[in-house]
C-alpha cells in the first residue's frame, strides 16, 4: 500500500465530500464558458503547459 497512514486515517470514511460550485461569469459569454468546459473535458488534455490563469 502506497500511503498506509492515509489508509488508516480515512478507511471507511469519505475523503471527498459532496458539494457544488457557484460563480459569476462577469463579462464573458455563455459560448466562452462552453468552449472552456469542452477544452477541459478532453481526455487527451493531460499537459498543463498551456494552462493560462488570467
Amino acid at each position: 500500500m502506497e500511503f498506509p497512514e492515509l489508509h488508516a486515517r480515512y478507511w471507511g470514511q469519505h475523503f471527498w465530500a459532496s458539494g457544488y460550485g457557484v460563480w459569476s461569469t462577469g463579462n464573458i459569454t455563455d459560448e466562452m464558458v462552453n468552449e472552456y468546459l469542452e477544452h477541459h473535458r478532453r481526455k487527451d488534455n493531460d499537459d498543463d503547459s498551456n494552462f493560462i490563469l488570467e
